[in-house]
């Protein structure tokens, strides 16, 4: 296999509010791996004192991005989906030239151990995803029986996008469709529709869309978790086993750092427990598949928060 890894870098997009978690998620990154080189931030207005005194003694570099243009689209954040998500179709013109790939990450990522096998992962497309199957298709293009990919890890073929101009096609599309349902990862689905690379699921483990995942993560053995959706571990507790390990390491992390504390809010309510331990019995059947969801959105909509001690 043909190693990209000397010219390949790792991407995070983050605003202001979001800049501690983006600091814990390359603290984790070298944590696994002290020689994994160039990281790139890519933000939206952090100043470059507070930026560098959040990461000091963690190697990244700040590219700030220029969002004025896409705002001028008309783009309206979706949900937790900001404007700011958008930056990462513009990594191939930001990067400097020399760096022929990317690892782009959500911030919402926890990596379980060296990340070497995505960076060295040898593509033949210009992007490369896990794929979604949670009914994000039948959205957008109306049947389920499209593929449709995640885009909050991705590895991009950089000089393939620069090549082709992908980044200025993107922004014309985005020009003609401002409102997305899911943001950039509506958009990147359009453009690239069955033109993509599937990585290993192990790549990027959704753990709350599956309520098996408890099973399944000891069968793909995750390298990175996903914490998708809108329950965010910086925001609850107990809500996976990932989330819950997402935070003790933050703590720990944290400690004696100047960093942002965490929200407790409602996901270890006895209810929810209740529920999702119902919906690891397989006789449950469509119940199973039902309540928890129905669950999760009482408590999101009625729970009450409170400070994390």
């Amino acid at each position: 296999m043909v190693s990209n890894h000397k010219s390949t870098a790792i991407v995070l997009v983050s605003d202001f509010g979001y800049i501690d978690y983006a600091c814990f998620l390359t603290y984790m990154l070298r944590k696994f791996d002290s020689n994994l080189g160039k990281v790139y931030v890519l933000t939206d207005g952090v100043d470059n004192i507070i930026f560098d005194k959040k990461f000091e003694g963690i190697e990244a570099i700040q590219i700030p991005v220029e969002m004025a243009k896409i705002r001028s689209l008309g783009v309206i954040p979706q949900g937790h989906v900001t404007v700011s998500a958008y930056a990462k179709i513009l990594i191939p013109e930001i990067l400097p030239k020399e760096i022929s790939h990317a690892v782009y990450l959500d911030i919402d990522v926890l990596p379980l151990r060296s990340i070497r096998p995505l960076m060295e992962f040898p593509m033949h497309k210009a992007i490369a995803a896990t794929q979604f199957a949670n009914g994000e298709s039948r959205i957008l293009f109306g049947t389920d029986d499209a593929t449709y990919f995640s885009s909050g890890i991705l590895k991009l073929d950089l000089d393939r996008w620069r090549e082709n101009k992908y980044s200025d096609q993107l922004v014309q599309l985005l020009s003609r469709n401002p409102r997305l349902h899911y943001g950039e990862q509506d958009l990147l689905n359009m453009y690239f529709k069955e033109n993509w690379q599937l990585l290993p699921p192990s790549f990027n483990f959704m753990a709350e869309l599956s309520l098996n995942a408890h099973l399944w993560d000891k069968a793909i053995s995750p390298l990175l978790v996903h914490l998708v959706g809108s329950r965010k571990p910086w925001t609850v507790r107990g809500h996976t086993k990932w989330h819950e390990l997402w935070r003790q390491e933050y703590l720990l992390f944290s400690s004696g750092r100047d960093a942002r504390e965490l929200t407790l809010a409602n996901s270890d309510l006895f209810i929810y427990r209740f529920v999702m331990g119902l919906s690891r019995f397989k006789c449950m059947g469509i119940i199973n598949q039902m309540i928890p969801k129905i669950a999760k959105n009482w408590i999101h909509r009625f729970g009450e928060k409170r400070r994390d001690s």
